[in-house]
């Protein structure tokens, strides 16, 4: 994990989402922080909001995330239903 060091995890979930990341998952054992959570989701909006993730982007991960949440439901994973 040496390749992420130096970046805030703030950071991260940007350069994850303009990666092609549509789900980003933080452990927080270790640092037990209670406003992680917040903070990531206020630097994806502030990025949105700069331009640095297109609307696009979130649009197009929205749009994949609730397919596979249908198919879960229809436990259709496949895609064939």
């Amino acid at each position: 994990m040496g390749a992420v060091r130096g970046y805030t995890r703030e950071d991260l979930a940007v350069k994850a989402i303009n990666a092609g990341i549509d789900i980003i998952v933080f452990s927080n054992v270790e640092a037990s922080d209670p406003d992680l959570g917040e903070r990531v989701h206020a630097a994806i909006a502030k990025a949105v909001c700069e331009g640095r993730i297109s609307r696009n982007r979130i649009h197009q991960a929205y749009g994949k995330i609730m397919l596979l949440k249908r198919r879960l439901k229809q436990k259709d994973l496949a895609g064939t239903r």
